[in-house]
């Protein structure tokens, strides 16, 4: 019996599955197109999947081509040496905390570069998983990339693109682009994900929102191309949309809808509990729902019978909040160079379907 599992900045979500027929470590080249030997024998299991916007994991380094100044000894968050690795500490806790296993297929928004992500499986409390890692630098000028962690004991990588916003842009956007990757899975089936993290609403929500469109735009041309190819094709879609469930972007251009609509060939796991005013993130008090899962029907027809949401079931660490005497409600903390940890969700709803 197979299981879909997923965590989003926010849930998890299981489905129960229908009848189905029948080199740890090292670190993925990102300047090559695959990788891995697809008929390396994976392990038949249980399929965890999180996504996590891990801002602004800078190292304490200056890299003059990026904005980050701020993220230096002697800038505004005073980030050393020693902050720096204890924000890694506070990360891999936290992966720790998703489940009984490590995630086996992570994407990651909001790091700064390669070496990061190196020191970042390379923890004491990580390096058990031998996760693989697609990264690109990006175009962003604060210096910020998408990337994917994956353990090859459960995914083969295939391929992988950097999806260019700004092929559906008549200017360029500076932004990051999204991340593509596919991945023969243990029963031989082929996953394909998207690591998004689309331009922010800074300066407005209407005046940015073409910058999201873009990124729509792009994400649905490659959409296309892959349901041609195999309109029955398992897609996972993740990422900091920085827009909700409803917005023009995700309902009317990817047209993600929700697990009640029959009629949906996506489904966006996130848009029953935006209704119900859960959330990943807080604006002047109110909660909000920007990370998100979406899936094809085909892959939640593979997991599940039916998919019914059964119950909810809050999880909460203390080490992830803080209380907001304004809004007098907890908060998701945040780690700029002070003791809690910084982007990291206040509860993880665990969805059970």
């Amino acid at each position: 019996m197979r299981f879909l599992k997923i965590i989003s900045a926010a849930f998890l979500v299981s489905c129960s599955p229908q009848e189905q027929g029948k080199d740890a470590g090292k670190v993925s080249d990102s300047n090559s197109s695959s990788e891995d030997n697809t008929n390396q024998d994976l392990i038949m299991s249980d399929l965890l999947t999180a996504f996590w916007n891990v801002e602004n994991l800078f190292d304490f380094e200056d890299d003059p081509k990026t904005r980050d100044n701020d993220f230096l000894p002697d800038g505004k968050y005073k980030w050393t040496e020693s902050k720096y690795y204890q924000k890694l500490d506070r990360i891999a806790q936290v992966m720790n905390d998703f489940g009984d296993e490590l995630p086996h297929l992570m994407g990651l928004v909001e790091v700064e570069n390669l070496k990061v992500l190196e020191d970042l499986v390379k923890h004491d409390d990580i390096r058990k998983a031998g996760y693989k890692i697609v990264h690109k630098e990006s175009k962003d000028q604060r210096g910020i990339d998408v990337a994917v962690l994956y353990n090859p004991n459960y995914l083969a990588l295939i391929e992988f693109e950097f999806l260019d916003i700004d092929s559906h842009s008549d200017k360029s956007l500076f932004s990051r682009d999204i991340l593509y990757a596919s991945f023969k899975q243990a029963d031989g089936s082929v996953l394909h994900s998207f690591t998004n993290h689309w331009p922010s609403r800074r300066n407005g929500w209407k005046e940015t929102e073409h910058k999201r469109l873009a990124a729509a735009n792009t994400l649905k041309s490659k959409l296309n191309d892959i349901k041609i190819k195999n309109p029955d094709a398992q897609i996972l879609i993740s990422g900091d949309f920085n827009d909700y469930p409803d917005n023009k972007s995700l309902f009317e251009v990817i047209g993600a809808k929700s697990i009640k609509d029959k009629s949906a060939d996506l489904i966006n796991l996130a848009f029953e509990l935006d209704k119900d005013n859960l959330g990943t993130i807080t604006y002047d008090g109110d909660w909000g729902m920007f990370d998100m899962f979406i899936v094809s029907k085909s892959l939640l027809n593979k997991t599940s019978l039916g998919c019914e949401k059964e119950y909810n079931e809050d999880f909460q660490r203390d080490y992830l909040l803080y209380y907001d005497k304004k809004y007098k409600q907890n908060q998701p903390s945040r780690f700029q160079g002070i003791d809690s940890l910084e982007g990291t969700p206040i509860t993880w709803r665990y969805i059970f379907i």
